[in-house]
């Protein structure tokens, strides 16, 4: 297996985790996902990826909401 196969394994990982929390207490995924996109990522784009990740998320539970 790669490195890259096992980076993104790491990162669907931690984007369900990460979602989850953020579904069922309304915060969350900024504090369990950015610290696994950081160090898969680099700050740069593990920033960028986490603003993009979360709001789609919050897109899903608005219009799931609705």
């Amino acid at each position: 297996m790669t490195d890259r196969w096992l980076s993104q394994q790491l990162l669907a990982g931690t984007e369900l985790r990460g979602s989850s929390v953020q579904c069922l207490t309304g915060m969350g995924f900024a504090l369990v996902a950015t610290p696994a996109l950081v160090l898969v990522l680099g700050p740069a784009d593990g920033g960028r990826a986490r603003e993009l990740r979360r709001g789609i998320i919050s897109a899903v539970g608005l219009c799931g909401g609705r």
